[in-house]
């Protein structure tokens, strides 16, 4: 349940406005890496369009959570629909590099998939370049997958957020 102190001082929440700079500064600060993998492009700063959606709208449009330790924020993860395909989100995680293989990433994609099938979304849809599929798979935990493909520098996921 959100918000939720975990056991290592992070804190997860909702984004709301008050949090728009503070994920400039993430996105800013993060390697390119860390930005070409969530963003599938040379990004390096987060576009006000997308902030909008991230701080701006409610849970049911599009749904944004936030991770903060001692009052920074070091991850943030979000929903979005998926245009022209009725019940499908897809699903964005960034984490600042010293946060990660610390089930930070893990804990952002549950929760926001219980957010997703609570408000009645079939299916979670996750887009991750090749070279990150090894790392992301394990991730997807046991929601059967109901369509995988490729193109020249992804590989998408479309995973049941109900049991078939």
């Amino acid at each position: 349940m959100i918000p939720l102190v975990l056991p290592s001082g992070l804190l997860v929440r909702r984004a709301g406005p008050a949090d728009a700079a503070a994920l400039r500064s993430l996105v800013t600060r993060s390697d390119v890496m860390s930005r070409y993998s969530r963003f599938h492009g040379a990004v390096s700063r987060l576009p006000s369009s997308y902030l909008h959606l991230l701080v701006d709208r409610p849970a049911s449009e599009h749904d944004a959570l936030v991770v903060e330790v001692e009052g920074q924020l070091v991850a943030f993860g979000d929903l979005g629909p998926v245009p022209g395909e009725e019940g499908v989100v897809e699903v964005g995680i960034l984490v600042e590099s010293p946060y990660r293989r610390q089930g930070v990433a893990r804990l952002l994609l549950d929760e926001l998939a219980t957010r997703a099938d609570v408000r009645g979304m079939r299916v979670l849809r996750a887009v991750v370049l090749h070279e990150h599929v090894p790392e992301v798979k394990p991730l997807l935990g046991d929601r059967p997958v109901l369509r995988s493909w490729t193109d020249q520098t992804a590989h998408g996921f479309d995973l049941a957020l109900r049991p078939l």
